[in-house]
């Protein structure tokens, strides 16, 4: 029986997790938490043989937990359990120290698939997502340690971060949908969004704190 930590904030995915993982008859779930600090008091109680978080934590982003725990045992299998299938978010996951990656969505099958991969010390990542980071290796992604170590609610995310580099870039709101691809609606919405999380009110602020935070790394050089 490998001993296991699972740290999500809502009760039902974690009660449905635990059964899930403990009717295999090779888990034992040794430790709950809710939050990220929680979190990590579990794993320094109980030094499990695998970690299993959620990103979306309310008090630290998961990112943040991954690299705590990491820098206190780098040996540590972790596996990332998350409603995201942004490519940028799975990077910054594993780029974090996660050795594997999977979605909320996943059937249970793949799910124990993925606990038993990474508790072995091999990655994993589902096969959809593994797919589009090959295709993605040339991306210029880059994000530096204190934006990843930033609160949760404070950290732009995928369509988020291309409209901060857009607008660094010059380009009006117009503009910007056409190369995304995004109604004019939808790219004010994640100009509000960023405005939030940032903590700034206009646009040349939110470039200025891009620059700052490491979220922009170079785009104000570009055309």
């Amino acid at each position: 029986m490998l001993s296991v930590v699972l740290v999500d904030d809502h009760k039902l995915i974690q009660d449905g997790l635990k059964r899930t993982l403990e009717s295999s008859q090779q888990f034992q779930v040794v430790g709950l938490g809710n939050t990220a600090e929680d979190g990590l008091f579990r794993v320094q109680e109980h030094e499990p043989d695998l970690a299993i978080f959620d990103l979306g934590l309310p008090d630290h982003s998961g990112l943040w937990l991954i690299r705590r725990v990491k820098n206190i045992y780098p040996d540590l299998p972790v596996l990332i359990l998350s409603m995201h299938d942004d490519l940028q978010v799975v990077s910054a996951a594993l780029d974090a120290g996660a050795t594997g990656y999977i979605r909320k969505s996943a059937p249970e099958e793949r799910f124990l698939e993925a606990a038993r991969t990474v508790a072995g010390g091999e990655p994993y990542v589902e096969p959809e997502l593994e797919e589009g980071l090959r295709k993605n290796l040339e991306t210029d992604y880059w994000i530096s340690k204190r934006y990843l170590e930033k609160p949760n609610d404070d950290v732009p995310v995928g369509d988020e971060i291309e409209v901060l580099r857009l607008v660094a870039a010059g380009k009006s709101n117009s503009q910007i949908a056409q190369e995304m691809g995004k109604s004019l609606s939808s790219v004010k919405s994640k100009l509000r969004s960023l405005f939030r999380k940032l903590k700034v009110e206009t646009r040349t602020e939110a470039v200025a704190a891009g620059v700052r935070q490491g979220i922009l790394n170079g785009d104000l050089e570009s055309p």
